[in-house]
């Protein structure tokens, strides 16, 4: 506790205590305790020692009765408003501190943009004063003065207003009138969609953002259920889908240079969640999309990255299956160590670089208001956000006409999802999709043809498991369907990748083909020798025996040895790959 703060605390406190006899008694018993130094400090508001300074205020602010006494002599009740209002919205103008108290902050009003701390009304000694940009015209500057409450006011409060120690509420039934969004099995497919197109170099998750025209196009080629369908607005129309891409880019993995194993969705997003939050780079453009003049470069020195890792931690805080009140999870990241300036997203200093303009309601934004235009949205789109990969269901009203899109939020419910990607439950089985829900194609029972219905827009995602043979026709061999599989494990995953973007129920045929990779995929296996790969194939695959003693092409690639082993010499190993594709065989 530095000098100045000591000297803070005793100009507040002063007027408390002048005159009066103070008697320190215990908090548990009520007996009168008898400390001759610190009666001393008290009485007479000159603290010796900086151990005695953080005694004496430990006792001040440690027990919310002692603050609650200041309040009541030495603030009137419009002052109390004044100190709510800050304590609730972080910084409050002076002109608003005026308009409820009668008092001006400064003694004079002249340009206070060269005040000094000799110039404040001793009323407003308990507040901090600030100087930022505020409406055109006040006080015939660009700058106005604000009042912010110092940390060691902040905590005693939180124990007056009950915001310490608090908890999550839950609820097991709300309002009917609600919007429930609850797509965990639809954003399996859509996620599975992106990785698909991204991988047939259709979509680049690299990408930071996508303009509004790619946008329009990707809505084409992955079909969602959005938050705000009949929005007049164009950058609400496609927000879930701009979430989906954000954490699929997110969890994009540099490309190793050796293949590996097929990872699905879920694993990717899990272990993404793991190593790093959502950047900041990808999420505060969509978190903020009612918001015009923010700056890319004072985002790395402001709040956001912080407040979504405060608010994803508090998942794991969530009740169950239950609904769980937005608000409470708004007023516990409004108190204690969690209540800086970053709930307000940008330190003042930074503040004042930008010119911040609410698109919708075409208002400048000053830092008074900055908690409930900035702050909460953010909080309520992370929300949003995870809503969109099928983490938690959200139920919200219409926020048609709110300052932000996602101020309608009222309540959040933990998915099985969620559970897994915030490490509750360690395994993890996408559920069941129904197959009205699956994208428009069908498969021929007696054929592996796949006819694709008129006007569907992901036909180009079979060409990563077949070959077109015709509009709106293609086939299905082997080749074609191994054509980036490396592992059997990467078989196993690209066959629950296409069931994905199919009905459930296939036909015989289908099964069939896909149990056949299955066991081929794991009939070769490798033994170590240098110079050459040595591998084991199964005695009682006749078909593999067949194609190594006949075909022509193969032969010439492999030698044969004893106890059903073949040599293949390592610079022949990518072209024998090639040929066992063909027949289904993973070498």
């Amino acid at each position: 506790m530095g000098k100045n703060i000591i000297d803070k605390m005793v100009k507040i406190f002063k007027p408390a205590i002048k005159g009066k006899t103070v008697r320190l008694v215990s908090a548990n018993t009520g007996a009168e305790k008898h400390d001759h130094e610190l009666s001393m400090c008290f009485n007479k508001m000159v603290f010796p020692t900086k151990s005695l300074s953080l005694k004496a205020f430990g006792i001040l602010f440690g027990d919310s009765r002692n603050f609650s006494l200041y309040l009541q002599d030495c603030a009137s009740p419009e002052m109390r408003q004044v100190i709510r209002e800050v304590y609730e919205n972080f910084y409050i103008s002076a002109s608003r501190a005026k308009y409820i108290t009668g008092e001006s902050v400064l003694k004079s009003e002249y340009d206070h943009y060269y005040y000094s701390d000799y110039d404040r009304n001793s009323l407003y000694n308990i507040f901090l004063l600030m100087l930022s940009k505020g409406p055109h015209g006040d006080f015939d500057t660009r700058y106005a003065l604000y009042l912010d409450l110092p940390d060691f006011i902040r905590y005693p409060l939180d124990r007056l207003y009950g915001k310490e120690n608090r908890q999550i509420t839950a609820v097991d039934d709300i309002d009917g009138n609600l919007t429930v969004f609850s797509a965990e099995s639809e954003a399996m497919i859509a996620m599975q969609t992106a990785k698909n197109l991204a991988k047939n170099k259709l979509i680049d998750l690299t990408k930071q953002k996508f303009t509004q025209a790619e946008i329009k196009k990707l809505a084409k080629m992955i079909p969602v259920n959005e938050f705000f369908p009949e929005t007049d607005i164009k950058e609400y129309a496609h927000l879930r889908l701009q979430w989906i891409l954000a954490y699929m880019a997110n969890a994009n993995p540099v490309l190793p240079k050796k293949p590996v194993k097929t990872t699905p969705v879920s694993d990717q997003l899990r272990s993404a969640w793991e190593k790093r939050p959502l950047s900041a780079e990808l999420f505060y453009q969509l978190s903020f999309v009612n918001i015009k003049g923010l700056r890319k470069n004072v985002l790395l020195s402001s709040g956001i990255t912080d407040q979504y890792r405060m608010t994803t931690s508090l998942l794991t805080q969530l009740k169950g299956d239950k609904w769980n009140d937005i608000q409470s999870i708004i007023d516990l990241l409004h108190s204690g160590e969690r209540s800086t300036w970053r709930n307000t997203i940008f330190h003042p200093t930074d503040f004042d670089k930008m010119d911040i303009v609410n698109k919708v309601t075409d208002d400048y934004i000053y830092i008074n208001e900055s908690y409930r235009q900035l702050g909460v949205p953010l909080i309520c789109s992370i929300f949003f956000g995870l809503a969109a990969i099928g983490a938690v269901d959200i139920a919200y009203s219409d926020a048609k006409d709110s300052e932000s899109p996602y101020m309608g939020l009222k309540y959040v419910r933990m998915t099985t999802f969620g559970a897994y990607l915030t490490g509750l439950i360690q395994t993890y089985k996408a559920p069941e999709i129904d197959t009205a829900d699956a994208p428009g194609f069908q498969l021929d029972d007696t054929t592996l043809t796949i006819y694709s219905e008129p006007g569907n827009n992901l036909e180009t995602l079979m060409n990563r498991f077949s070959k077109q043979i015709g509009p709106r026709r293609f086939a299905l061999t082997a080749q074609s369907f191994l054509r980036d599989c490396y592992i059997p494990e990467d078989v196993t995953a690209k066959i629950d990748e296409f069931r994905h973007l199919l009905p459930r129920e296939m036909p015989p045929l289908w099964n069939d083909f896909f149990d056949m990779l299955k066991k081929k995929s794991h009939s070769v296996k490798r033994e170590p020798i240098s110079g050459y790969y040595l591998f084991r194939i199964p005695s009682d695959d006749k078909e593999l025996q067949r194609l190594l003693s006949t075909d022509s092409e193969i032969r010439q690639y492999a030698i044969k040895a004893e106890n059903y082993m073949i040599l293949v010499a390592t610079e022949n190993y990518p072209l024998l790959k090639q040929l066992l594709k063909r027949h289904g065989y993973i070498l």
